[in-house]
């Protein structure tokens, strides 16, 4: 069964309503959803990353070799959350949901 006959049982089994606030909390009742739109906002951001090299000092003291670098990070367009890297960019929002495949912005 598609989303679509889903949604016209669903609609079909309203029951006669005054007003489509009504019409809304009953389609909210039954799981339908507003899927949100979003697009991914990427910039750049500083890290500070260990190189695998290691010294010891003569008192036996090891100090790790760490550098900045920079990573694209994208950022969700309705919630703000963002991922540690450009790989993160997947087609939903893990935090919020909102489908990123397209939109206003289509960074993806």
């Amino acid at each position: 069964m598609t989303k679509r006959e889903k949604l016209l049982i669903i609609l079909a089994q309203i029951p006669t309503v005054q007003t489509l606030s009504e019409e809304a909390d009953y389609l909210f009742a039954h799981g339908v959803t507003v899927a949100e739109r979003g697009y991914w906002i990427f910039k750049n951001r500083t890290k500070l990353m260990p190189t695998g090299i290691a010294k010891v000092t003569e008192d036996k003291t090891a100090i790790v070799v760490k550098k900045h670098i920079t990573v694209t990070v994208p950022y969700c367009s309705i919630c703000g959350d963002h991922g540690d890297d450009e790989g993160d960019a997947m087609p939903f929002c893990p935090n919020c949901g909102a489908d990123m495949r397209g939109g206003e912005n289509e960074n993806t």
